[in-house]
């Protein structure tokens, strides 16, 4: 029965078109430093090969596109065999205005009709602009994902989107991992530190779960609930698959996971890091286990 109804969940998602979209600015915005870090090398590989790999092994992804305007990035994609979108510097100019839907597109019916999903960017409307123009073709699902979190895997990619088709009424399905209890934050007036929860400090078990978000946002048509709002699929991953890598640090927990990982599988890679090695530059010397 179990294989019966897996079977009969596969053939409902096939009835759809998804796209899934990486935007890759290269510009080190986030931080205002290390651009291109999409490229850092991760046990042999760079950082967005690890992030485009479990979406393109997805069985139930129909596209992947990358868009970027850097060349070092479009060279490493396309060796992969992945469509890249060269992005507009100017990208809300570059497409017809009644084309714009962002968060103001609430009547779509989420149906078997080639109609482009809600997105929440001009850049991703960009791309849907793109498809419909240059290929004629229009998606119904939108998965986004992102290039600096390369520790997700295909399982996760799949049941990400099994569970937003199993809830009837999702709007959107995202993954999220577990954070620590204790959260603090600046407190705008005094410009200091506060707990974030301070009203029970003195039993941790009554502390309210914090969760983060993960690198995969699932985007259907607004109207699929009765209920006012968007209505949220959550699938929970491990902390390590939301490691979003921004720095040295980052960086370094990044190659033990996968290290970890990779010994796991059998394919494990052991590599000396050298006293000038720094943000994944190549002067490490691999080798298979």
């Amino acid at each position: 029965m179990k294989n019966s109804s897996m079977s009969q969940l596969e053939k409902e998602i096939k009835n759809y078109q998804i796209l899934a979209c990486m935007i890759v600015r290269a510009t080190g915005s986030v931080h205002g430093e290390h651009p291109r870090r999409c490229l850092w090398d991760i046990c042999g590989k760079p950082m967005i090969q690890w992030a485009l790999e479990p979406v393109i092994q997805c069985k139930y992804i129909d596209k992947v596109v990358v868009c970027t305007e850097d060349r070092q990035i479009r060279d490493v994609v396309e060796k992969l065999g992945v469509k890249v979108i060269d992005r507009p510097l100017f990208q809300s100019h570059d497409y017809p205005r009644d084309y714009t839907s962002g968060l103001f597109r609430q009547f779509k019916t989420r149906s078997i009709i080639r109609q482009p999903p809600i997105v929440y960017t001009a850049t991703a409307e960009y791309v849907l602009y793109w498809l419909e123009k240059e290929e004629k073709w229009t998606p119904d699902i939108y998965l986004c994902y992102q290039a600096n979190m390369p520790m997700s895997s295909v399982k996760t990619t799949n049941r990400l989107i099994e569970t937003f088709f199993k809830d009837k009424e999702a709007t959107e399905a995202r993954t999220f991992y577990h954070k620590s209890y204790y959260a603090w934050m600046i407190n705008p007036t005094t410009n200091r530190l506060m707990p974030l929860f301070d009203l029970i400090p003195f039993n941790r078990q009554l502390y309210p779960k914090l969760y983060c978000p993960g690198p995969y946002i699932l985007l259907g048509c607004a109207e699929r609930s009765s209920s006012p709002g968007s209505r949220i699929a959550t699938v929970y991953i491990e902390p390590e698959e939301g490691l979003d890598i921004h720095t040295e640090e980052d960086l370094f927990k990044a190659r033990c996971y996968m290290k970890r990982r990779l010994l796991k599988e059998g394919k494990g890679v052991k590599w000396e890091i050298g006293q000038d090695d720094k943000f994944g530059e190549n002067n490490k010397k691999e080798k298979k286990i």
